[in-house]
């Protein structure tokens, strides 16, 4: 009933088929997840995509510089001495070479930088 009751048949499938990632190492940003999962169950799919974009680019960032000083003398330190990272690829590849991302986990990363390329970063608006 929190989603009301205008396509309820609609919204309780993607309430059921809504699966969260386990976030809890992070539990200050768990009411974000919260937001994205209501954005989807109402089918906001673009406020859903757009908050996991956002959420997924700051867990990467809080992990990098969380933890880039326990990898001083790894390869990729130079590169991640200053400020925040919104290069995907580099920080996907540089968590995986940290064995902070595990397969599964690099996969999804980088199946939702597809989506965010496509779907926030699509180029000129120009006609």
């Amino acid at each position: 009933m929190q989603y009301g009751e205008t396509d309820k048949d609609n919204k309780l499938a993607r309430y059921q088929e809504f699966d969260p990632p386990n976030i809890s190492i992070v539990s200050e940003y768990t009411h974000l997840l919260d937001d994205i999962a209501d954005a989807y169950v109402c089918g906001s799919y673009y406020s859903a995509l757009t908050g996991a974009c956002s959420l997924g680019e700051r867990i990467f960032n809080i992990l990098i510089i969380g933890l880039r000083e326990h990898y001083r003398y790894h390869s990729s330190y130079k590169q991640l001495l200053k400020g925040s990272f919104r290069n995907w690829d580099k920080a996907i590849g540089v968590l995986k070479d940290w064995n902070v991302l595990d397969d599964k986990l690099e996969r999804d990363y980088r199946q939702l930088a597809v989506l965010r390329n496509e779907s926030i970063h699509f180029g000129s608006l120009a006609n």
